[in-house]
C-alpha cells in the first residue's frame, strides 16, 4: 500500500459519496474522463452552486477512482449500500495518509477492543501525536486541525463508519460484501479493510 506525505488539503474535501457513486455509474456506462467531465461542467452533474466546486468534487473522484479498476466498478455496483459507502471510504483512506492512520489508529484500536465509541479527546490525543511525530504535521495551526477534525468525522459518518454525536461518536461494525473486501485484499490495500472491519 502506497503512502503519501501529511497534508490539510482534507478541510476542503468531503467524501461525496453520491457524487463519487454518479461518476462510478457512467464509468461503468463506458463514458470517459473527458466526457465525465463535460457533464460536470456543462450539466451541473453534482447540482453544485458553482462550476469551481463541481471541478474540484470531479477532481478528487477521479484520483480516488484512479486507485481502482474494472474489479471494483463491477464489485461496487453489486454491493449493498452500507458496502458501496465503506469502499468509498477505504479509497479516500488511500489517497489520504493521515485519514488512513486516523481510522487504523483510533476506530480500529476501538473495533479491537471490542468498544463501539469513540470521543472528540480520542481524535485530539491523536492529532497531538502526529504534530509530535511529523514536521509538516507540526507547523498546522489549531484552527486548521480543528477543521481537518470536522472534515473527517464528516468523511466518516458519510462512509457509514461512524454515527456523530455530541463530543462521543457511535462506531459502526458494519458486514462488508465479501467480494469487496476480496477486491481490497487482493490489490494490497489489506490494512484498509483491517482498519474499517476492525481486523
Amino acid at each position: 500500500m502506497i503512502r503519501h506525505e501529511y497534508g490539510a488539503g482534507a478541510v476542503k474535501w468531503a467524501l461525496w459519496f453520491l457524487e463519487f457513486r454518479a461518476t462510478l455509474e457512467l464509468l461503468s456506462e463506458g463514458l470517459t474522463w473527458d466526457e465525465i467531465k463535460k457533464k460536470v461542467e456543462t450539466e451541473n452533474l453534482y447540482g453544485t452552486s458553482s462550476k469551481a466546486r463541481a471541478l474540484q468534487i470531479f477532481s478528487s473522484t477521479k484520483k480516488r477512482l484512479a486507485l481502482a479498476d474494472e474489479g471494483f466498478i463491477k464489485c461496487f455496483l453489486e454491493a449493498d449500500l452500507a458496502s458501496k459507502k465503506l469502499a468509498a471510504l477505504g479509497l479516500a483512506m488511500l489517497q489520504d495518509s493521515l485519514l488512513f492512520d486516523l481510522v487504523y489508529e483510533v476506530i480500529r484500536d476501538k473495533l479491537v477492543l471490542h468498544l463501539d465509541e469513540f470521543s472528540d479527546g480520542d481524535i485530539k490525543v491523536f492529532f497531538m501525536a502526529k504534530q509530535q511525530q511529523n514536521e509538516k504535521a507540526a507547523t498546522w495551526t489549531e484552527a486548521t486541525i480543528d477543521r481537518l477534525i470536522r472534515s473527517y468525522r464528516h468523511m466518516m459518518s458519510e462512509g457509514g463508519l461512524i454515527v456523530l454525536g455530541k463530543g462521543k461518536h457511535k462506531i459502526n461494525k458494519i458486514l462488508m460484501d465479501s467480494t469487496m473486501v476480496t477486491w481490497f485484499v487482493s490489490r494490497d490495500y489489506e490494512p484498509v479493510m483491517a482498519a474499517v472491519l476492525g481486523r
